[in-house]
């Protein structure tokens, strides 16, 4: 697994094992920081794997909380 791959791996468990998505004040950029990757980078493979950027997904995540949503494959 190249680095970049394990980039979007740690993206992946933070996001649904570590929940970070739930703190409202977290925002991409955070993430990246979190992941030592620079924003750019991680979007890209974001959008090839999901068809979304990033934020986009962070986003959705807390929408799809909000409203009831979550692990709805839309």
């Amino acid at each position: 697994m190249n680095d970049l791959s394990q980039k979007y791996a740690g993206f992946e468990r933070l996001m649904d094992e570590e929940e970070v998505w739930r703190d409202e004040c977290l925002c991409f950029e955070d993430i990246c920081r979190k992941l030592k990757i620079a924003p750019a980078a991680l979007n890209g493979i974001i959008f090839h794997e999901l068809g979304f950027y990033g934020a986009e997904v962070l986003e959705i995540y807390r929408l799809q909380d909000r409203f009831g949503d979550r692990g709805k494959n839309y």
